[in-house]
Formats: structure tokens, C-alpha cells, sequence
């Protein structure tokens, strides 16, 4: 009697010791998830909804809070299982469980929504590199219209970054306006050239990221989906009437 009495005692305790750890993982989960969206929602001000940057960044952002949010709902559900007479730790776990099935589709939906995002943000990058690349062309042919000292200084006195220019020439003008023209050009040049591999790099590095944020995206995505899956025990009649395999 004295042993049953022991191991009664043992049992009670333990199952209380469970009971407790299971509200202290339920509330580490929640911490984790909290902590995780704030992150997103931090890291998505200012709110432009419609530019790729801010797409790209949000994007980012889940991908990056994901393993916490991951977390955080594994201790959630965890915590149900450890306490499966608490009805409130149940229903806070079947939510978790629901948005986590939504949260999948969420993350495989991004991997064609980042790709576009960041083709429309490229392409931003290089209409301003070509709207650069014009403006000096216009500059050089500016330069080639001008017939005079005095129109050749008033046009560069214009130019919002104009360059610093001596308040006498040391040559005829002919001689300074060739100069002038040869050096923009041989500039206008270099920055043509150097944008070439810049931008390959750019394409490349940017289908890098795409490719490692999509694996990462579907492994997430999984890892969710898991989570969210019902048992057969808790399908209702409609979801087991719509199984595969009835």
C-alpha cells in the first residue's frame, strides 16, 4: 500500500510538472510568433504596397521570420498535447494549426510574386541607368551646338551638376570646345561600359536569391502544411467525405 500510495503520489506529481510545462511552452510559442510578426510588420514601413522594393523587402522579411514563426507554433501545438484536457490550449492550438495551412499557400504564392517583384525592380534600376546614359548624350551634343565662349559657359552654368570651369580659357574656343567633347565622351563611354557587367551581375545575383528564398519557401511551406493537417479523428464529415480515396 505504502509503494501504491509513492507512485500515486509520483504519478500526481508529474502530471502536474507536464500541465505547468505545457502552459510555459504554449506561452514561449506565442512569445515566438509575436516576436516574428512584429518583425514582418517593423520591416514593412513605410507601407508602399505597390513598388517592387517594398515587395522584395516584405518578402524578405517572411522568409526571414519564418523558422521563429515555425517554432512558435511547434511549442503551441506541442503544449496541446502535453495538456489535452484544456479545452483553451486546444481551440489556441486549432487556430495556430489553421493559419498554418493558410501560411503555406501564403509562402508558395511568393515564389512567382517575388520573381515578378524583382523583374519590375531590375527593370526600374536600368530605366534610370538608360535615362542617365540619354542625358549625356544630350550634354555632348549640347556641347557640340555651342558657337561661342559665352553660350558654351551660360549652357554649363545650367547644368545641375555642372562642372568647374577656369574663368579664362588658355586656348582658342574651337580647341577647348574639342577637348570638352573628346573628354565627355571618352566618359560617356566608360559608364557605358562598366554598366554592361553590372548588370549581368545584377541578374545574376538576383535569380541566386530567388532561387535560395524558393527552396526555402517550399521547405517552409511544408513544414506548415504538416502542422496544419488534421487528424482522422478530428475531420469532420464533409472533409472525409471529400478525402481521396471515399
Amino acid at each position: 500500500m505504502a509503494v501504491d500510495s509513492e507512485v500515486l503520489l509520483k504519478n500526481k506529481i508529474s502530471d502536474k510538472l507536464t500541465r505547468q510545462f505545457s502552459w510555459f511552452a504554449a506561452t514561449a510559442g506565442w512569445v515566438l510568433i509575436g516576436t516574428a510578426l512584429s518583425t514582418i510588420l517593423f520591416a514593412s514601413l513605410p507601407f508602399e504596397l505597390l513598388q517592387p522594393d517594398f515587395q522584395l523587402r516584405l518578402i524578405s522579411a517572411i522568409l526571414s521570420a519564418c523558422t521563429a514563426l515555425l517554432l512558435g507554433a511547434l511549442l503551441v501545438c506541442g503544449a496541446c498535447l502535453l495538456n489535452l484536457d484544456n479545452d483553451l490550449l486546444f481551440s489556441r492550438a486549432n487556430l495556430v494549426r489553421v493559419c498554418s495551412r493558410w501560411f503555406a499557400i501564403l509562402l508558395i504564392l511568393m515564389i512567382p510574386f517575388q520573381l515578378v517583384a524583382g523583374i519590375r525592380a531590375l527593370g526600374q534600376v536600368q530605366e534610370a541607368e538608360s535615362e542617365m546614359l540619354k542625358q549625356r548624350r544630350q550634354v555632348i551634343q549640347n556641347f557640340s551646338n555651342s558657337q561661342d565662349e559665352q553660350g558654351l559657359r551660360a549652357y554649363v552654368a545650367s547644368l545641375p551638376d555642372r562642372p568647374q570651369i577656369p574663368e579664362k580659357f588658355d586656348a582658342p574656343f574651337p580647341v577647348i570646345k574639342k577637348r570638352a567633347i573628346a573628354n565627355l565622351t571618352d566618359q560617356y563611354k566608360i559608364a557605358e561600359s562598366q554598366l554592361q557587367p553590372l548588370r549581368a551581375q545584377r541578374w545574376q545575383r538576383f535569380f541566386g536569391e530567388v532561387a535560395r528564398n524558393s527552396v526555402q519557401a517550399i521547405l517552409m511551406a511544408l513544414a506548415f502544411r504538416t502542422i496544419g493537417l488534421k487528424k482522422k479523428s478530428e475531420a469532420t464529415s464533409v472533409d472525409m467525405y471529400y478525402s481521396p480515396g471515399t
